[in-house]
């Protein structure tokens, strides 16, 4: 899935702990069914918001940090639908893309650190991202920070096992847009950079 439009706006409500912003997202489709769809959903199965809704409190409850959804908007239309997402606004953030493939001179070490620690948390929650990228990942412009967060759920598999195992899949999704993003921008990951991600693993690839 893709999204397009994303802005942000003053959080209507506000009580202590909420974040003073929103953020708006609109569905767009990606993959090969973006260029004929484009934002239309069939109006089948439980509703793309709504989805992502259970999986963002799900995923949180067992420890995963990602922005709690505020609301979901459906525009009927026909044997379809259109949808936007409203999520809190995680302050003082960029993507892991930014971080590393931004032309800026930076220490790629802590936040490919932080990138693991997020794999592994989704991997302990038995959360399966069904699109874990570069763009997904939001890194703290803090660097004593510690939390990073992930965004985009609407389409994760969350597992109920009572033990959680490794996810390789998910992983490998996340070092080919690592890879491909490293390419595009001429910055490629070094060998040292990759080993601090893949450390602590527990499971090769």
């Amino acid at each position: 899935m893709g999204r397009t439009s994303a802005y942000a706006i003053p959080a209507a409500i506000s009580y202590p702990g909420d974040a003073s912003h929103w953020v708006v997202r609109h569905y767009q489709r990606g993959g090969a069914a973006g260029p004929i769809l484009g934002d239309r959903y069939l109006r089948l199965g439980t509703l793309r918001p709504l989805r992502e809704l259970r999986a963002s409190m799900e995923a949180q409850a067992r420890g995963v940090y990602t922005p709690a959804v505020v609301a979901g908007v459906i525009y009927p239309c026909g044997s379809f639908y259109r949808a936007d997402l409203v999520t809190e606004q995680i302050p003082n953030v960029r993507t892991l893309a930014q971080v590393l493939f931004g032309n800026q001179e930076t220490d790629r070490i802590e936040p490919l650190i932080l990138a693991r620690h997020v794999v592994q948390s989704l991997e302990e929650a038995q959360v399966t991202h069904a699109d874990l990228n570069a763009h997904n990942i939001l890194l703290p412009l803090d660097r004593q920070a510690s939390e990073a967060h992930v965004v985009d759920l609407d389409r994760c598999r969350i597992d109920s096992n009572t033990q959680s195992k490794p996810n390789t899949r998910m992983r490998c999704r996340l070092e080919r847009s690592l890879r491909k993003l490293g390419a595009k921008s001429k910055q490629p990951l070094t060998e040292p950079e990759w080993a601090a991600f893949r450390t602590g693993f527990r499971a090769p690839l």
